[in-house]
């Protein structure tokens, strides 16, 4: 009895175990009936899903797979089982996928031509959604095909109004950032110039670099006839802006008043002194701290003295920039000659002439990471004499700055003339107040003046008949 039982349940279990072989033996496959206008989906393939979530591990993976050697077998797919050489063109294509796809906008991101899927342009990745009419961007989160684009509104800014500036060029950047005008280079030059105006105005160009100075300076010069000389106070202005943004140049005007000479009636030329001093022209500073920055400015300068005259002269400057290290040349050249009568004590009416001197200087200027700068020269004038002299800015908060120069002129000896009445210097020692600045970094805005204002260092004259 239990021996024909035990025979039953076996030949039971074999049974079961065959249709089982059996069974497992069967090749299921399901085919999506296709739908118009829709490729079909063969879901006993690849599952089309990682392609979908991660493009960028999906273009790595046939990248690798196309790698293997033959004698690799097809399902190892383990970084242990793939040969150290195919590791490194693995990692490198994953990173390669992973910066093609990266996040470029809120709604949408990008995704290289490799990785695209087989649908039809205007289709969705869901092959059950509805059909999409061709042509133009979806929203929401859709994979776009072609090479990445970058979004113009998250362009860097040139500026902002709380005075915060970029080494940079602003010509390579929008100049607003209120959508009023994207591009300031169309409508032609005139349009431009207008539209970049405004669009500089609206985001603080034109305050950013005015200052205010006013200190004391002593001086002496050919118009002293080597018998005078002059201390007092002066005060001005400097402002700098943008010329022609596109181009990185900028434009300055500044005035500067002189008053000396306070018991002046009473000494040996009988007259008070009172100078006003105009410089205004255009520049271009080095970009990010290297490269070319060069300039050229008019002086101009009403002496009221015992003669009153009117001068002019042509200041320029060129150098190279590089790392705080700047190397360059400066010069002064006359503009004009000014004649006059006058008259000194205990001597008759005498006619005067004077103008510039032309000065040709060889600089060197550093600059330190805190805006401060020091800068010496040396030099020769038309005429032969020797010129040496330097100025410097020290930053003491975001708003404030002391400037101090001086120059001096060696002069030739000369049997017509004494060389205490061609003897030139000046000494000018400034409280600067920037009150556009904000931060201790606002002395890095490309737009702040190239050129001190003139005063009688810069501007140093000489009698015309010598």
């Amino acid at each position: 009895m239990h021996t024909a039982l035990r025979r039953h349940l076996l030949g039971v279990m074999i049974v079961l175990g065959i249709a089982t072989q059996f069974a497992r033996a069967q090749n299921f496959r399901y085919e999506a009936e296709p739908r118009a206008g829709q490729a079909s989906f063969n879901y006993a393939g690849d599952d089309p899903a990682p392609r979908m979530s991660d493009p960028a591990r999906h273009v790595a993976r046939q990248v690798s797979s196309t790698a293997r050697t033959p004698q690799q077998p097809a399902n190892q797919s383990s970084y242990n089982s793939i040969p150290r050489m195919r590791v490194a063109d693995r990692l490198r294509a994953e990173a390669q996928a992973r910066q093609a796809t990266k996040v470029t906008r809120r709604d949408s991101f990008l995704r290289p031509v490799a990785a695209a899927e087989p649908i039809p342009a205007g289709q969705p990745l869901d092959p059950f959604a509805e059909e999409l009419p061709p042509g133009g961007p979806v929203q929401g989160d859709v994979y776009y095909d072609g090479p990445p684009t970058m979004d113009p509104t998250l362009q860097p800014q040139p500026m902002s109004g709380g005075g915060e500036f970029l080494a940079e060029p602003m010509a390579q950047m929008p100049c607003c950032d209120d959508g009023s005008c994207t591009n300031c280079m169309s409508g032609g030059p005139i349009r431009h110039w207008m539209r970049n105006t405004a669009c500089l105005a609206r985001n603080g160009a034109y305050k950013e670099n005015f200052s205010l100075f006013t200190g004391k300076q002593g001086f002496k010069g050919p118009v002293d006839q080597g018998v005078n000389g002059n201390f007092g106070y002066h005060g001005g202005g400097n402002w700098g802006m943008p010329l022609i943004d596109a181009k990185g140049f900028g434009y300055q005007i500044g005035v500067n008043y002189i008053g000396s000479d306070f018991a002046g009636r009473t000494g040996p030329l009988g007259h008070r002194r009172a100078q006003f001093f105009v410089t205004t022209g255009a520049f271009r500073r080095a970009v990010c701290g290297e490269g070319w920055q060069y300039g050229a400015v008019l002086d101009y300068l009403r002496d009221d003295f015992y003669i009153q005259m009117d001068l002019t002269q042509v200041r320029g400057e060129i150098g190279y920039v590089y790392h705080g290290h700047e190397i360059g040349f400066w010069g002064a050249f006359v503009g004009n000659t000014s004649t006059h009568w006058g008259q000194i004590p205990d001597n008759p009416w005498t006619l005067y002439s004077f103008e510039a001197t032309n000065q040709y200087n060889i600089f060197y200027r550093y600059e330190a990471c805190n805006g401060t700068f020091v800068r010496t020269w040396g030099g020769l004038s038309s005429h032969g004499d020797g010129i040496f002299g330097g100025d410097a800015t020290v930053h003491l908060t975001a708003r404030t700055a002391l400037v101090t120069n001086c120059n001096y002129l060696l002069s030739r000896n000369d049997e017509g003339v004494p060389n205490n009445v061609k003897e030139t210097w000046n000494l000018t020692i400034s409280f600067v107040w920037y009150p556009g600045y904000t931060r201790r970094d606002s002395w890095t805005n490309p737009y702040r003046p190239l050129f001190y204002v003139a005063d009688n260092g810069w501007f140093m004259t000489r009698q015309a008949n010598n």
